[in-house]
């Protein structure tokens, strides 16, 4: 694998890199309005197959996008995302996991229970194990704006 170094990057070409993140994060908009136009249904009203068929495409999108980004970087910046190395710190850790904490609380007394057993339960193993791939793209994408 070959090390690469940073080169500078202006904040106008950055700022494009976002708004290239954020624009393939939001296509989802478009990709609900075309099954929309081709089912007759909202996207409320899928039944399973179509929710799974929809958070696919989806997820094969936000790859994509995250895909090409990455390439993008690479080759314009000499920037590969793979080859950062930077560790986090005994106080960054001890931060996020006292963060990790708060949100899990946070998100138990919410849902009133930790929310990917309720989804699990709920949705049964196929339609949780799709979503649960669905929600990692997003990650991915806001990695980049970040």
């Amino acid at each position: 694998m070959k090390i690469v170094e940073n080169k500078p990057v202006r904040w106008s070409e950055h700022l494009i890199f976002e708004l290239c993140a954020l624009t393939g994060f939001g296509m989802e908009n478009l990709i609900i309005f075309i099954e929309g136009v081709i089912s007759g249904k909202s996207i409320n009203q899928f039944e399973p197959l179509g929710h799974m068929i929809h958070w696919t495409i989806t997820s094969v999108w936000w790859g994509l996008v995250a895909l090409i980004l990455i390439k993008f970087s690479i080759k314009k910046y000499s920037f590969d995302v793979f080859m950062y190395k930077n560790r986090p710190n005994k106080n960054q850790l001890i931060i996020s996991v006292i963060l990790l904490i708060i949100t899990t609380t946070v998100s138990i007394v919410d849902w009133n229970g930790f929310k990917p057993f309720i989804e699990f339960k709920h949705h049964g193993a196929v339609k949780f194990t799709f979503q649960y791939i669905y929600y990692t793209y997003p990650i991915i994408l806001l990695m980049f704006v970040l």
